[in-house]
């Protein structure tokens, strides 16, 4: 399944644990936060689905009641798992 990054949120000390993403947790993430909704809600939808937090799973509308800065530390760990690599040549 891949690596799991750990972090410990800035606000709220609690400790969370990042998966790599799966096309399943993809497809969920677009079910979660919608058709017409914006790149934001899709990310912050796809780290509820790969996110522990504290020793449980998060869900997408508990994850939106979190402090800004923690939500920014849980973005910046799923980006890293979701960047484009180049293609071979």
């Amino acid at each position: 399944m891949g690596a799991i990054k750990e972090i410990k949120l800035p606000v709220s000390g609690q400790i969370a644990q990042v998966r790599r993403p799966t096309g399943r947790d993809i497809v969920e993430a677009e079910k979660l936060a919608g058709k017409d909704s914006g790149d934001r809600a899709y990310n912050l939808a796809l780290i509820s689905r790969v996110s522990v937090v504290g020793g449980g799973t998060i869900p997408y509308e508990d994850l939106l009641a979190l402090d800004a800065e923690d939500i920014a530390a849980l973005m910046s760990v799923d980006l890293g798992f979701t960047e484009s690599q180049p293609s071979p040549s």
